[in-house]
């Protein structure tokens, strides 16, 4: 399971800003941490079978909806003043991917999303959209500006909303982990819930949200792009997981990315 920033979390981060910056959205981290943990103890000692009994498949199964709706209403930001001809790009760069991964066979089916971005990317140049003197005068190789460093003293008056809204939010993303562990199952044949075990996916997700919110300052999930990449290549190797996220780490240190 590929382990990214979710969109569960985009409003208890913007929160722990407002309240404490960085600082805040550290403790907001540790906050998930624990609350994933605890629940990953709970489950060390409870059948999985009993899961259900007080997260009905419908309960769960709605909220991830819920949490990608929500995102909708960025759309606009990313499209940005660039009006209809950004609709119609957009609209491109969907088409190209849903073609992409109908049509093409053997290793190109595996790429639709990365060809849809290329093509999308290309159909944006002659109108302007992309800005190249970003790449001017940049260095090939950058320290990233961990979120860490920006760290400073907050009150700890100013954490306890951080903290009640953080509990919140993690027990809805527990939603979307499930959902995706489920769809993931599905794709492989394998019941995750047991092998290898609510447990560890649950302190698994825990120490993600520990790491991205010392380092990026987002909030983790489970990912169903992740899902989606494994049922496009059917290949659900860890090896092949492990070594995607080492290459997106080693991205974040290259400053034109």
């Amino acid at each position: 399971m590929f382990i990214s920033n979710s969109g569960a979390f985009v409003a208890p981060v913007l929160a722990a800003l407002a309240a404490g910056g960085y600082s805040a959205v550290a403790v907001g981290g540790l906050t998930a941490c624990v609350v994933y943990s605890v629940f990953g103890v709970i489950f060390k000692y409870i059948s999985v079978d009993s899961l259900y009994k007080f997260m009905p498949k419908v309960l769960i199964g709605s909220v991830t909806i819920v949490i990608g709706i929500n995102l909708m209403g960025f759309i606009p930001g990313y499209i940005g003043d660039t009006g209809n001809l950004g609709v119609i790009i957009a609209l491109i760069t969907v088409l190209a991917i849903a073609l992409s991964s109908h049509y093409f066979k053997g290793a190109l089916s595996m790429f639709p999303f990365l060809i849809g971005t290329l093509v999308g990317y290309i159909v944006s140049i002659p109108f302007g959209l992309v800005d190249f003197s970003k790449f001017n005068g940049i260095h090939l190789f950058s320290f990233p500006d961990a979120a860490f460093t920006h760290w400073e003293s907050v009150e700890f008056s100013a954490l306890i909303p951080v903290i009640v809204v953080y509990i919140a939010f993690t027990i809805s993303a527990i939603c979307e982990c499930l959902s995706d562990h489920a769809a993931l199952g599905g794709i492989i044949g394998k019941d995750l819930y047991k092998d290898p075990g609510l447990t560890r996916i649950f302190i698994g997700e825990g120490v993600a949200n520990l790491s991205t919110a010392f380092l990026g300052g987002l909030g983790a999930c489970s990912y169903g792009e992740g899902v989606g990449a494994v049922g496009f290549s059917k290949c659900a190797s860890t090896l092949v997981t492990g070594l995607a996220a080492i290459m997106m780490m080693l991205l974040g240190f290259l400053e034109p990315v």
